[in-house]
């Protein structure tokens, strides 16, 4: 009788240990494509100069850049960023295929200000086309964006 106790015991703490794993393997490939982090980039042109902070926020299979911050041309007055960037992306391991689908510029909807043309990949400023992020986990709260071999963004949950 004692033994028969035994073995429903450990069958359930097997179980218990099986569904675990399998929960917490679950939860970890749900972060890997849930997750947004921010980070800024200073990008310096011939003509201009920018600091922009850019939100990547990844939801399942889709997702949006936010970006926001000053323009300052050369020969000019300095230019609010507010750029919105919809796209879809695939993943595969740390690899991320993203495809711009809707892009929005500053309050008045669909404009994209020109002097951010020399200074962004045109994945930001064009609906349709792919981008490719190599995004890799440091801690809990920082991630490492690559868009080749060199880190590009050191991007903070």
């Amino acid at each position: 009788m004692l033994a028969r106790k035994q073995r429903w015991l450990l069958a359930a703490l097997v179980t218990a240990l099986v569904l675990t794993g399998v929960a917490l393997k679950f939860w970890q490939r749900w972060q890997h494509s849930h997750f947004d982090c921010r980070g800024d980039i200073e990008v310096f042109a011939p003509d201009s100069r920018a600091n922009i902070t850019l939100r990547y926020i990844f939801d399942g299979d889709k997702g949006v850049t936010l970006l926001r911050g000053v323009m300052t041309p050369e020969n000019g007055e300095p230019v609010e960023i507010n750029h919105r960037v919809w796209f879809t992306f695939t993943r595969n391991g740390n690899d991320f295929f993203l495809h711009s689908q809707n892009i929005t510029s500053n309050e008045s909807g669909d404009v994209v200000p020109a002097g951010l043309a020399p200074i962004l990949p045109t994945f930001y400023l064009q609906p349709g086309e792919p981008f490719y992020l190599e995004i890799m986990r440091i801690d809990a709260n920082n991630r490492l964006l690559f868009t080749s071999r060199v880190p590009s963004i050191l991007c903070k949950s």
